[in-house]
Order: structure tokens, then sequence, then C-alpha cells
């Protein structure tokens, strides 16, 4: 397929179960419409356009491009919403990753509130282990460069997985949002 001029809004992001990745973007950046590529390795498989950003819609165009029987459109709606929070930032990427926070950006007060204290009494926290792909707290993200706070679990801006909670009993892996470990059963947070 000829490719045509194509501004990305989001980075290409692999579907689940298929050899695929979809990634959101505009025909310039002055164009109301959006346009979600199909790609396979470096190749531009079929691509769509969209008067606005419909999950449904995307939905339903990757599931008909792909034409893998047994596809999961509950899996393919997790990435559609990762492309389209990437692309409702309304910047395009650029070729250099040194995008920051947008200019008058304040932190979720919920971030903001965070201390490096673990909670108090004899309830054991879980334990944030650095995953090898994040940066140093202060430095920008590995995958696009923003300046993120140390603290957080996960860029606010591209959703990377920055640190990894454990389970400070029997040291595997937890989600943040769970109040018992599911594997020894102690109390986290």
């Amino acid at each position: 397929m000829s490719e045509e001029k194509f501004v990305p809004y989001s980075s290409p992001i692999p579907i689940a179960g298929t050899s695929y990745s979809a990634q959101i973007g505009k025909a310039n950046e002055s164009d109301p419409g959006w346009i979600v590529r199909l790609i396979k390795g470096k190749e531009v498989m079929d691509k769509e356009a969209f008067p606005e950003l419909n999950g449904n819609l995307m939905i339903a165009f990757i599931m008909r491009a792909t034409a893998i029987p047994m596809l999961n459109p509950y899996k393919i709606s997790q990435n559609i919403k990762m492309l389209i929070r990437q692309a409702e930032r309304g910047q395009p990427l650029t070729a250099k990753p040194s995008m920051g926070p947008p200019p008058g950006y304040q932190p979720a007060s919920e971030y903001a509130s965070m201390s490096s204290t673990s909670s108090t009494g004899s309830v054991p926290s879980t334990t944030s282990v650095s995953v090898p792909t994040a940066t140093a707290p202060g430095e920008g993200c590995s995958r696009c460069g923003s300046v993120i706070d140390g603290k957080f679990l996960y860029c606010p801006y591209c959703s990377l997985q920055l640190k990894r909670l454990t389970c400070p009993a029997c040291n595997k892996d937890v989600r943040a949002d769970y109040k018992l470990c599911p594997y020894c059963g102690i109390q986290l947070k």
C-alpha cells in the first residue's frame, strides 16, 4: 500500500493475539479527522479515516482488516484505549523524544500527596522494584522521553510501566490495586 503523508499522534502499539500493530495519526496537523494504520513489521497493511476518535469503529476496522478468527475484541479495545489516550494529548509525536509535560501541567492531587514513607502500623506495604526499561527518577521516560516524577509506577504520557510491585513476604509480583497478596495471603499497603 502506498504511503501518503502521515503525522503520528501515537506510537505503534502491538495488537494482542496478532503480528500487527496499530497507530493513530492525521494526514496533516490541521486535519480534523483521524487515521488508524494497521502495521505489520515496517509495512502499512491497511488504514482507515475516522471523523473522530471512536473506539468502537476502530475496533471494527481492526477486526475486519486482520480477518483473524477468534480474535478477542476486548484485548483490541485495551490497545485502542491506549492509542486514543496518546492521540488525545493533541500533540504529534516528534522525531526526538524531548516531549515534557504540557505547559501549565500540574500533577493530580493524589500524585502530589504521595510520600516516600510506607504505611504505618504492622501491615507490610508492597515493595517497589525498578524495571530495567525505566530510567532514574527525574529523568525522561525511556519510551517517550517525558520528564516524570520518580515515584510514578507508570508513565502518564505513554503508559510504560516504570516500576513493578512485589509482595514483601513472598517477593512475587502483585498489582497496585491488590489489597491481599494472591500468593501468600498477607495484607498489602
